[in-house]
């Protein structure tokens, strides 16, 4: 198995970050632990949806070419 450079690399550690943000928010509803979770629920879900995007669009070859960027 190959490993990961460039953007696949970022793609990559983007995934295992919001692995470990949804571990903490799963322990924090298990544990009822109300200080912050309705904010960081947002953020993961917001994070998810970005990084869904970055990945559609890399799969599309937006910003293969220089001066494209993300929609």
């Amino acid at each position: 198995m190959s490993q990961p450079e460039g953007d696949e690399l970022l793609l990559h550690e983007l995934r295992n970050r919001l692995n470990l943000l949804g571990f903490a928010l799963h322990a924090y509803r298990r544990d009822g632990d109300r200080t912050h979770l309705e904010d960081m629920a947002q953020a993961y879900e917001a994070a998810v949806e970005l990084v869904g995007r970055l990945d559609a669009s890399r799969r599309a070859g937006v910003g293969e070419e220089p001066g494209q960027g993300l929609p």
